[in-house]
């Protein structure tokens, strides 16, 4: 597969919410978080929001840093394998992909990548088998 269609592919995953089933072995083991990390993580939602209107405005550099911290909170509070880590590196990753740094783009990508699949195990890769062939056969006949 190339560079460009892997980070299509994720992209467009990534925006059709793929990667927000959560797997029941994560529900069962679902840690009480503090009323200080229930805000950090608020916050982090809040943040992601606002860098969604900056890149809805097209100002991709000032929204970078605001994905980044959204991003650290993340992983200080829910860790790097929780799937709202793993959407927010794919929102840093498009923001570099914007920006023309596509070496960064893709390599937020592919960490996204491996952590929905660490995280939502043979479910998501089979959903990604699915979407290759279904994008590789539009490409066959257009």
């Amino acid at each position: 597969m190339s560079r460009r269609m892997l980070l299509w592919t994720t992209v467009f995953i990534a925006t059709l919410g793929i990667v927000t089933i959560v797997p029941s072995r994560m529900m069962a083991q679902k840690p009480t978080l503090s009323a200080e990390q229930c805000a950090e993580v608020e916050e982090a939602k809040r943040l992601i929001q606002q860098a969604s209107q900056l890149y809805k405005q097209g100002r991709y550099a000032q929204a970078i840093p605001i994905v980044e911290r959204a991003l650290a909170m993340q992983e200080n509070v829910l860790g790097s394998e929780h799937p709202d880590f793993a959407l927010s590196l794919i929102a840093l990753g498009e923001l570099h992909l914007k920006m023309g740094n596509q070496t960064q783009a893709e390599a937020l990508f592919r960490r996204s990548q491996a952590t929905r699949l660490y995280t939502l195990g043979s479910q998501y890769s089979d959903a990604v088998v699915c979407q290759n062939r279904s994008d590789g056969a539009r490409g066959r006949r257009g």
